[in-house]
């Protein structure tokens, strides 16, 4: 039986706005540096072809629906996307026949995905086993 492969993707999209938008500090994206930033997301789309992608760092939920427009592949991809406080959006895209059929933003970090170093250990193990804290994040999931 061949193997079956599923592949996931994640991409910052590095601040992309819409044009004449306000992003920090009351920067706005130029013209011409979006549409470059749009061909260049297309580009990539098109070649990483993955089942299913993160993406960071969305300023506009209308700028990676053109994106993937431009790729060709609006129609290829359900889309998901969610906007915080701070007003930058994380995305989810789907490759179809897979949808997105609920999504939900995640902040706190679930106990059982907390890593912490035992302390019996602490005192034996070097420098370069740390502990991992992570108990707020910013990614959304689905």
């Amino acid at each position: 039986m061949p193997a079956k492969e599923f592949k996931i993707a994640t991409m910052n999209l590095y601040n992309l706005q819409l044009p004449n938008k306000e992003m920090y500090r009351g920067r706005k994206m130029k013209k011409e540096v979006y549409e470059g930033k749009i061909l260049w997301t297309a580009e990539i789309l098109k070649k990483v072809n993955a089942d299913v992608i993160g993406f960071q760092e969305l300023w506009h939920p209308d700028a990676l629906e053109e994106a993937f427009k431009t790729a060709g592949l609006l129609d290829s991809y359900d889309l998901a996307t969610m906007l915080d406080k701070e007003g930058v959006t994380v995305a989810l895209a789907a490759k179809k026949p897979l949808e997105i059929v609920h999504s939900k933003w995640e902040k706190q970090v679930p106990n059982e995905l907390i890593l912490k170093k035992d302390k019996k250990r602490q005192a034996l193990e070097p420098d370069y086993k740390i502990d991992v804290n992570i108990e707020n994040f910013s990614r959304f999931f689905s």
